[in-house]
């Protein structure tokens, strides 16, 4: 058999007659490539070709070629984790919504590198118009988290989702309560409940964290409230569990604030 060298990859001539190129991936592994050819100059040709998207960052590893979204995303859902942990329940079936609702009906049948900026800019204006802004800002930015995964994993150049915003939140300033205000609410309250309120305006906890608090969580003689858990409403039921992501901590209630969750 005989064979080439050329300063990216080398082609060789197989017993059948046809040339076959291999060459060595951004990862470090060797890689033949998808097909063999004719002559040797056509192999030579794909190799110089290779080494130009190489070059400009938009290569893509041939056995990530053709998969679809619909088949991307589940692996993708199965594998997500933050910070090291896997999704809370909860977001978990939020993003499983908007892929099902949302994202796959229109998208799912397209191959990973057929997903282009503008087929994102129609899919995006198409369900603006079917649904409400929350929906179609959840829906946007589960597709553009996966399609970030995608590019890391070579499956994509570049990530298509480039609308600028379309993924943030955009909520109207949240009005604070005063003192006097609060104390109003909390008068107004069934009296197992004034606590609560008291609590939530002293130590700035979540709904979520407020009702998964235990006996043991609060020391009034220190002034601190641990926060260990957090319930939430999936589709099967309310649940419990870790809080959100660095959101495990003990608050200090200032001396006031103590007094009267005590006189509560």
């Amino acid at each position: 058999m005989a064979a080439g060298r050329r300063r990216f990859g080398r082609v060789r001539k197989l017993p059948s007659g046809r040339w076959q190129a291999r060459y060595p991936g951004p990862d470090g592994n060797d890689r033949a490539a998808p097909t063999t050819y004719a002559t040797k100059t056509d192999a030579t040709r794909f190799l110089a070709a290779t080494e130009v998207d190489m070059g400009r960052g938009v290569w893509l590893a041939p056995h990530r070629s053709g998969v679809t979204l619909r088949e991307y995303s589940q692996a993708w859902l199965a594998e997500r984790s933050v910070r090291g942990r896997p999704l809370a329940v909860r977001t978990r079936e939020t993003y499983r919504h908007s892929l099902d609702r949302w994202v796959l009906p229109t998208l799912g049948g397209l191959p990973l590198d057929r997903i282009t900026p503008a087929a994102v800019r129609s899919w995006h204006a198409k369900i603006s118009a079917a649904t409400g802004p929350t929906a179609t800002r959840q829906a946007y930015a589960v597709l553009r988290a996966i399609l970030s995964t995608a590019v890391a994993d070579d499956a994509l150049a570049r990530n298509p989702c480039r609308i600028t915003g379309a993924g943030q939140a955009r909520t109207d300033e949240r009005p604070l309560l005063d003192l006097e205000q609060v104390q109003q609410l909390a008068t107004r309250m069934p009296a197992h409940l004034r606590g609560l309120v008291e609590l939530a305006f002293w130590g700035h906890l979540r709904l979520g964290e407020l009702i998964a608090l235990r006996i043991q969580d609060v020391d009034l003689d220190a002034g601190t409230v641990t926060v260990r858990r957090q319930g939430v409403e999936t589709d099967t039921g309310p649940e419990e569990g870790p809080p959100k992501v660095g959101s495990h901590r003990t608050v200090h209630l200032p001396p006031q604030g103590t007094r009267r969750w005590t006189n509560t």
